[in-house]
């Protein structure tokens, strides 16, 4: 997927409902996020024309997410940008569920701290993941039995109505042809491994870590 600008916010606004009277404000909030280095890799010099990815597109609409939430634009960025590989996983899957009802949803948790600096975080437990991909099943059981609770906040990304919603007004507004069968979404895909352990869609994962 391929955008210009105008491509890239038209999606944006439609996704997260921006009044016509609001797009300065938008924009402004785009310039933002990218003097923050994010999404990274986006050049923000003057007078330069910017192609932008379905990658940008939706880690914008993720921090978005987050910042909607009422987390700061720096903690949202700084939760998105290392766990972009769990965050895209999550979105591919989403567009690969073929039945798109809400019992098949996938979602994506984030776990956050805003008093990690006074835990230790995730390096005192040897965690190295604070994101992980769910189906609704796998996310109740999670829940259920998550240790860590104590410690971080759960934020929870319903991907599929992200996926719904994003897609549709990529196509309806930027009119980007077929986003559902796009080549760069689809090659995010990740399916579970001990490597990739933070898929938990299906039971796939489940009956690997019973084997131990």
């Amino acid at each position: 997927m391929i955008l210009t600008y105008g491509q890239l916010e038209a999606t944006l606004a439609g996704h997260l409902r921006i009044h016509p009277d609001r797009l300065g404000t938008l924009r402004a909030r785009i310039k933002q996020l990218q003097k923050l280095q994010f999404p990274p890799g986006v050049n923000v010099g003057r007078g330069t024309k910017m192609a932008y990815s379905g990658a940008h597109l939706f880690q914008l609409v993720s921090a978005f997410e987050l910042i909607n939430l009422g987390l700061p634009a720096a903690t949202a960025t700084g939760l998105v940008t290392p766990s972009w590989r769990v965050i895209a996983a999550g979105y591919a899957l989403a567009v690969a569920n073929p039945s798109w009802g809400r019992p098949n949803d996938i979602f994506i948790r984030l776990l956050n701290s805003s008093l990690e600096d006074l835990t230790g975080g995730l390096d005192r437990h040897g965690w190295t993941s604070r994101a992980y991909i769910h189906d609704r099943k796998s996310l109740i059981d999670d829940l259920y039995c998550d240790y860590r609770r104590p410690e971080f906040s759960s934020i929870l990304i319903n991907a599929s109505d992200v996926v719904r919603s994003v897609l549709q007004f990529a196509e309806q507004f930027a009119r980007v042809p077929s986003p559902l069968a796009d080549d760069e979404i689809r090659s995010w895909t990740v399916n579970y491994s001990d490597a990739d352990y933070w898929v938990r869609v299906d039971e796939t994962w489940r009956e690997a870590e019973n084997t131990f």
